[in-house]
């Protein structure tokens, strides 16, 4: 059994981690840097994940299982139609990526290949477990609000994940543009992503 003080130092490498890697990219962040921001020891960071590939992946891993713990409040509310139980995903999606944008940052960074070919051989994996993760979510959302016919909640979590991410990164950009009214703020956003991609995706 770990103990307390052990458990409490892996988090705060993990996440003075997620930090490092965010603002400086992988081949940047040192394990020296890392353990300057936790507090600690190299010694304490190599002992407790062994490598700096180790402790990355580790991060990736913690990043997508405080994104799958947010949507799963959406489960977990008492909303029953499926329209409105998406709208609800939206903002916990929305709300995390504000809340932890240092996650955020990770994930950019990887999916441009910070780490070169490195990326190919480790992550695939873990980004398919996440993204069945969320499929998983939005299939247990359409049972809980009854039979859909012809919707695809592989779709559904695609479009929803990738709207989210662009309005994160560009929307203090585009706030403003008459052109674009439904950028100003994240409830306009949300309403505006469920009332036209996803809504002709559930009708």
């Amino acid at each position: 059994m770990a103990r307390p003080h052990n458990i409490e130092t892996k988090l705060a490498i993990l996440s003075a981690a997620t930090s490092v890697f965010a603002e400086q990219g992988y081949n940047a962040a040192s394990i020296s840097k890392i353990a300057t921001a936790a507090s600690v020891s190299k010694a304490s960071v190599f002992h407790h994940f062994e490598t700096k590939d180790n402790l990355y992946l580790e991060v990736l891993l913690q990043t997508f299982r405080l994104i799958a713990n947010a949507w799963s409040k959406s489960i977990e509310s008492g909303e029953v139609e499926l329209v409105h139980s998406l709208n609800e995903l939206t903002m916990d999606t929305l709300d995390f990526q504000q809340e932890h944008s240092d996650s955020l940052k990770l994930l950019i960074w990887e999916v441009l290949g910070n780490r070169g070919a490195n990326a190919q051989t480790v992550t695939p994996n873990v980004f398919h477990q996440y993204f069945k993760k969320i499929i998983s979510i939005i299939e247990l959302l359409m049972e809980k609000s009854g039979p859909h016919e012809n919707v695809n909640a592989n779709e559904i979590a695609f479009t929803l994940l990738s709207h989210t991410i662009f309005y994160l990164i560009f929307g203090e950009s585009l706030v403003g543009m008459p052109e674009l009214p439904f950028v100003r703020n994240q409830q306009d956003f949300s309403e505006w992503l469920v009332r036209s991609p996803l809504l002709n995706m559930v009708t």
